[in-house]
């Protein structure tokens, strides 16, 4: 069977953004809850739409200010504290000569995944 086409994941498949979601999550718990959060109690709802991620941690009543102070600071911190994983661009450059059709998924919202 040959491959005409592959969908990627943005974040974590082409771009490295653990440092990126903890330290949003880590920001957002510390200025909302005045709480630390341990890393392995992040991590669990990694891939979770962020909302979802969040109600597992507050109040429904929470959960949008808990939002809101996330995605502030993932705007402002976000292309300094992202990377591509090694090899991804000359990953796709290759697949790219090979006529491979490819395309990006991802929960961000369109400004942000355009970054």
């Amino acid at each position: 069977m040959k491959i005409r086409g592959i969908l990627f994941d943005l974040d974590g498949t082409l771009i490295d953004t653990i440092d990126l979601i903890i330290q949003a999550f880590e920001h957002s718990f510390a200025v909302c809850l005045n709480k630390k959060m341990p890393r392995a109690e992040l991590v669990k709802y990694f891939g979770l739409p962020l909302r979802s991620a969040m109600e597992n941690y507050v109040d429904k009543n929470q959960v949008e200010t808990l939002c809101a102070v996330y995605r502030e600071f993932n705007l402002k911190y976000h292309d300094e504290l992202i990377k591509p994983f090694p090899g991804v661009k000359e990953t796709l450059s290759v697949l790219q000569q090979r006529g491979i059709k490819m395309a990006v998924v991802t929960s961000k919202k369109v400004p942000m995944a355009k970054r």
